[in-house]
């Protein structure tokens, strides 16, 4: 076990990335204008302070898990070979301009020279019709869900409704072999994920399609345990893992992963928690927490209270690191400035709202805990200075940590289990900054934009992202 002060002082940086299939190209750009952001305030600093993890936690549900298992491995790769912290990052923001060049395909409308006045002579009889940039990506959409997106998916397979003997209800399913073959082969090599600090983290989010609730896989922990189930994975995060993140309900089959008593299969996240911020600050509270409760209750107490050392003066180091900024990646708007009236923008405005950023009120949470441990700290601190008496004042602490490790409070554990009044206090930590990239809404827009793979819009995508975040970052 390592030495928890090693890095309970390191003020960690974290990543959060949505699902949402093809706009993840979107997030390529935003990870390169952040990627250029630190790198350039870096530069500023002596070698020492250069020598760090442009991102300490990558936290992704769906292309955003996919994202993150690229990321982190080709740092962790880079690693292996010697190279410094920072050095192992060095044209990581390339190898995702690769992937999605790898799956970006060139359609049929994208060929044709003639489809832009063709269809602008349609516009000028009925000013109702879309304009050509729209129809460009309504028909690439149709091709790709009819005959497959490159080293994405294959051509589905239609499935014969055999309950209610409907013609009209035959449903289509997707096989992505393709991703997974060009996973294995270029980006994923071998893969196997499991790392420990000072190394970056990886938390992927799926949902048990049984228990109907998020699981995360986490590259610091051997497994995952969530209601009754324990999900082993001692040797690493795999490919499995990750694509369990990224099964879309319905399109795709479910992802079969064993667990230690029964069979599980899994959906893709974005159902549950497309940003998983919450489940970001729940793995690294446990972390951190369990490390620290290791060592004991007087190591637990000692981590709370920061008590005084033989010399009278403040042990900070015994604390869960804190976390001094998280970038949020936004894929789907927020907001819209015209309600759209036809059954596609219908469509596409119920996917923006299902799917965007709802973590605003968990930041909310997550600051009123902390401001809720302090008071606690302060009051007990206000109570020290007024007891005169140095055996008074040792009787009080002996209380109070009796009262705080032997007492349950109301509250339930994960487990089922009534939490001590001690587990609201332990593994706390600070929350910083959170900066949060949008994407801007699309005039163009169809509701099935997350099938768009066509190689113009997965290049507009990143482009946008690219611009979109460099302009919101130098703000800052």
């Amino acid at each position: 076990m390592f030495d928890i002060n090693q890095y309970s002082n390191i003020q960690q940086r974290a990543l959060v990335m949505q699902g949402g299939a093809s706009l993840g190209a979107y997030e390529a750009g935003v990870f390169k204008a952040i990627y250029e952001k630190i790198g350039n305030k870096n530069t500023s600093r002596n070698d020492q302070e250069n020598d760090k993890h442009f991102f300490d936690i990558v936290a992704g549900t769906s292309i955003g898990a996919i994202h993150g298992a690229i990321i982190v491995n080709y740092v962790v790769q880079n690693r292996k070979k010697g190279k410094s912290m920072s050095a192992s990052w060095k044209g990581v923001d390339q190898v995702l301009y690769n992937f999605w060049e790898d799956v970006s395909t060139l359609t049929y409308v994208e060929m044709d020279p003639s489809f832009d006045f063709r269809w602008n002579s349609f516009r000028y009889i009925n000013s109702d019709i879309a304009n050509a940039e729209a129809a460009r990506k309504y028909y690439s959409v149709k091709q790709l869900l009819m005959t497959g997106a490159r080293n994405m998916y294959d051509m589905p397979s239609p499935i014969p409704d055999r309950k209610f003997l409907d013609p009209s209800n035959t449903a289509y399913l997707y096989n992505n072999d393709p991703l997974r073959r060009l996973l294995e082969k270029k980006y994923l090599k071998d893969f196997s994920l499991k790392t420990k600090p000072p190394e970056p983290r990886l938390l992927l989010i799926t949902v048990d399609v049984q228990e109907g609730t998020t699981v995360t896989f986490d590259s610091y922990q051997d497994q995952t345990k969530y209601e009754n189930h324990i999900i082993e994975y001692p040797n690493g995060i795999t490919i499995d893992h990750v694509l369990a993140s990224a099964s879309v309900p319905v399109h795709y089959d479910y992802t079969t992963i064993e667990a230690k008593y029964s069979t599980r299969k899994f959906w893709d996240g974005i159902i549950l928690s497309n940003t998983p911020l919450r489940e970001l600050i729940g793995q690294h509270n446990t972390y951190w927490r369990d490390i620290i409760q290791e060592k004991g209750e007087d190591f637990v107490l000692t981590s709370i209270w920061r008590a005084e050392s033989e010399n009278g003066s403040i042990n900070k180091e015994l604390r869960v690191p804190n976390i001094d900024k998280i970038y949020i990646v936004n894929l789907w708007p927020e907001k819209e400035e015209l309600i759209p009236m036809d059954p596609d923008g219908q469509t596409d405005r119920k996917n923006d709202i299902f799917y965007h950023d709802k973590t605003e009120y968990d930041e909310k949470v997550a600051t009123f805990v902390t401001d809720y441990i302090d008071l606690a700290k302060k009051i007990r601190e206000i109570a020290l200075e007024h007891i005169p008496n140095d055996n008074k004042k040792s009787e009080f602490k002996d209380e109070l940590d009796n009262f705080l490790l032997n007492n349950e409070a109301k509250s339930m554990l994960r487990t089922g289990e009534r939490r001590k009044y001690i587990d609201l206090l332990k593994g706390k930590f600070t929350i910083g900054k959170i900066t949060r990239i949008d994407r801007q809404d699309d005039a163009n827009t169809i509701s099935n934009k997350w099938a768009d793979y066509s190689y113009k819009t997965i290049n507009q995508l990143i482009n946008e992202g690219y611009k979109q975040a460099s302009d919101q970052l130098k703000k800052e």
